[in-house]
């Protein structure tokens, strides 16, 4: 099953959008505009937003970062400390730059995936 963890459910389209309102609730909350996007475990977007007043390029960035965490199993903070090691790197560049490793990405542990 395209080496999926199968001990974990797999992420609902009803999850990822109760992930994503409750992120933009905190966004609001703090008075920051921003994009988020929640993907599955592979890193396929499930869910997208781009509020009023974000940059052009946050979905994207969003999506990079989440994408990071969700298939490294990591916060993309973390993993920026090694985007210099050649795995790393390659994977990054296997995944024609999908891949952010930035402060914003964490993973998703109830139902595997990530949120940027």
């Amino acid at each position: 099953m395209d080496g999926l963890n199968t001990d974990v459910p797999l992420m609902k389209l009803a999850d990822a959008q109760r992930i994503l309102q409750a992120a933009k609730k905190k966004a609001q909350d703090l008075g920051i505009a921003c994009s988020i996007c929640v993907v599955d475990q592979r890193g396929d977007p499930m869910t997208v937003l781009r509020m009023n007043g974000s940059r052009w390029e946050a979905g994207d960035l969003a999506r990079g970062k989440a994408f990071a965490a969700s298939v490294q199993h990591e916060a993309s903070a973390e993993l920026q400390a090694g985007e210099d090691r050649p795995l790393l790197r390659g994977l990054m560049l296997q995944q024609n730059g999908k891949m952010t490793f930035s402060p914003g990405g964490v993973p998703i542990w109830r139902a595997e995936g990530g949120i940027g």
